[in-house]
């Protein structure tokens, strides 16, 4: 199995960035499969906060007219 690293330097304050990456509705910004990501419950983020994730998948893109699938 192939292994990929990175690495990225965000001049942002740590908790700031936790605050984005941990909100599953900003990935579609930085994740170019997610298309849409919905918090299911109200009130803050935290253990047992549920999100409803749209992507597409990567060895078959979208059809046009087909409904995408929803996770």
């Amino acid at each position: 199995m192939a292994t990929i690293t990175g690495e990225i330097l965000i001049h942002r304050p740590v908790e700031e960035v936790f605050d984005v990456v941990i909100d599953k509705r900003n990935e579609p910004a930085y994740t170019p499969r997610m298309l849409r990501a919905n918090k299911l419950i109200d009130g803050l983020i935290g253990v047992g906060t549920r999100f409803r994730c749209t992507v597409t998948s990567p060895s078959q893109p979208p059809v046009p007219g087909m409904p995408k699938a929803s996770w």
